[in-house]
């Protein structure tokens, strides 16, 4: 009977060592691949921010090339778009986004109303918010002619 227990309790010991020696390493590896994941998920969340931020600059642009064809209806519908379009993008995982985003918004209604009143002084206005945007992004500055 105790030889029968000894046995037993060599089974049991050996099962358990087992699975103690396949679970650690496993266990090791998935928490690796884990973290892998977090970052990449990170770095996919700052390039999608990033994308979007530069089609925001896109719009910012397309505003700009309407006013300085004085075109003012045209640029208030894109003027529209960009801002909503930044309204959304205003809490951005990326701080510097973040901040020249919030900036755009904040010039909403000076942007609008000089709009609407055909005001070609706006440009220099949207000049800088294009300029914050670029450093932002890490653009190149366009050079002065």
């Amino acid at each position: 009977m105790r030889r029968l227990a000894i046995v037993i309790g060599i089974v049991v010991l050996a099962f358990v060592a087992g699975y103690i020696v396949g679970f650690w390493p496993e266990r090791r590896g998935r928490m690796a691949a884990e973290r892998d994941l977090m970052r990449v998920e990170m770095e996919l969340q700052t390039a999608d921010s990033r994308s979007r931020a530069a089609g925001l600059l896109g719009l910012l642009l397309t505003v700009e090339d309407s006013v300085s064809a004085q075109n003012y209806g045209l640029a208030r519908g894109y003027a529209a778009r960009l801002f909503e379009a930044a309204s959304v993008e205003q809490n951005s995982p990326v701080e510097p986004l973040r901040e020249a985003i919030k900036s755009i918004v904040a010039r909403r209604n000076d942007v609008t109303v000089a709009l609407a009143m055909a005001d070609p002084a706006i440009a220099p206005v949207l000049r800088d918010l294009e300029h914050t945007l670029r450093r932002a992004l890490g653009y190149p500055m366009p050079t002065s002619a």
